[in-house]
């Protein structure tokens, strides 16, 4: 147990320490509480600005009496003198992820150059059709290509809103839906 440990159980009583800065303690207020107390209600915390921490609001005089008293114990000396503090604290640094800064430079590029983006590479759908390697004539030429993103082993659903649920027709391997002239419904999904 380190000093600002045994300074804290000086004040609150025992501590279930959770680990060196903190631990779960019975509240100084606890007689004052208007609800159920349970164990894990009040927390110590004795690194940075020593904290009683307590759910509850009915206790707040006496947490904040005891809050002082910690404060005074483990920021004071024993003469009552303000322990000195390091000149240049040493500050948190929060390191982002590699991958998610790639994507937010990516996002910001993005967002940036929309409008442009958008005049540039502006594409008309009446274009797209007439300008596509694969003409999209007869609709059963099209179910038939459209299989061919999975493949001949992959099992997938075809079926319209009602047909799911206990279907077992509508889950075949694609080399079997190639088999039929055309789709049994509207809607398709990897299958399980």
């Amino acid at each position: 147990m380190n000093d600002n440990q045994r300074k804290a159980e000086a004040i609150v009583g025992q501590v279930d320490w959770q680990s060196d800065n903190h631990g779960l303690c019975h509240c100084p207020g606890e007689a004052t509480h208007t609800s159920h107390t349970r164990l894990r209600d009040t927390t110590v915390f004795v690194d940075g600005v020593p904290t009683i921490f307590c759910w509850h609001t009915s206790c707040m005089a006496y947490r904040d009496e005891a809050n002082r008293k910690l404060r005074r114990a483990i920021l004071h000396d024993s003469m009552g003198r303000p322990i000195q503090q390091l000149d240049n604290p040493m500050k948190l640094v929060i390191e982002k992820d590699p991958e998610s800064e790639i994507i937010d430079r990516i996002k910001t590029i993005a967002e940036s150059n929309k409008s442009r983006y958008l005049t540039h590479y502006n594409w008309d759908t009446a274009d797209m059709f007439e300008e596509s390697p694969f003409k999209l004539d007869d609709p059963a030429d099209d179910y038939h290509r459209f299989l061919t993103l999975w493949q001949p082993s992959d099992l997938i659903w075809i079926g319209d809103v009602k047909d799911s649920g206990r279907h077992p027709q509508n889950f075949r391997k694609v080399s079997e839906w190639m088999g039929l002239p055309s789709p049994v419904g509207n809607y398709t999904t990897g299958a399980v």
